[in-house]
């Protein structure tokens, strides 16, 4: 079957693994995004469990600007912009694992027995520490997800994205 001249078909090129450009950028993406919603649970676990009175305005706001700005980043990795790519790689991926995995390092560190602490949690510090293990794996999976060589071709500068953005 033949299309009329006016159909643009578009290929997307697939790796040897069978994954085209497009699908593993948009995974990539699906998993920032879950990443955020866990920030975004955490935070909502974290206030839940405040003493009365205690002001959790700080945390909110923080919680608010970090998803937003980096929600920004991950739409704009997601349309092929290789300088939101290295941002989110840079900010979330290395900085934002950092602030993820250093204060539990440091307890474990300092001494504290692991798997007597976890004998004596509560099921909401269980909660938490399960979308921090997935929050964790979200942000690592889509870090490295940005960087495989099918990524790497579709940030890659091609004659037909430079037209459609001038």
């Amino acid at each position: 079957m033949r299309l009329p001249a006016s159909v643009t078909v578009t290929r997307f090129p697939v790796n040897s693994s069978g994954m085209t450009e497009r699908r593993v950028v948009h995974i990539a993406f699906g998993l920032w995004v879950f990443a955020l919603a866990a920030g975004i649970f955490e935070t909502a676990l974290a206030i839940s469990q405040l003493p009365e009175g205690e002001s959790y305005t700080v945390a909110v706001i923080a919680r608010v600007a970090v998803t937003a700005v980096a929600m920004f980043f991950a739409i704009n990795m997601r349309a092929g912009r290789n300088w939101a790519r290295i941002t989110l790689a840079l900010g979330l991926g290395l900085l934002g694992t950092l602030s993820l995995v250093l204060e539990p390092l440091q307890w474990i560190f300092a001494g504290n027995d692991l798997p007597a602490a976890i004998d004596r949690a509560s099921t909401a510090t269980l909660v938490f520490a399960g979308s921090r293990t997935l929050h964790l794996l979200a942000v690592l999976t889509a870090t490295v997800l940005m960087f495989v060589p099918a990524a790497n071709a579709y940030f890659r500068p091609t004659l037909n994205r430079l037209s459609r953005a001038s």
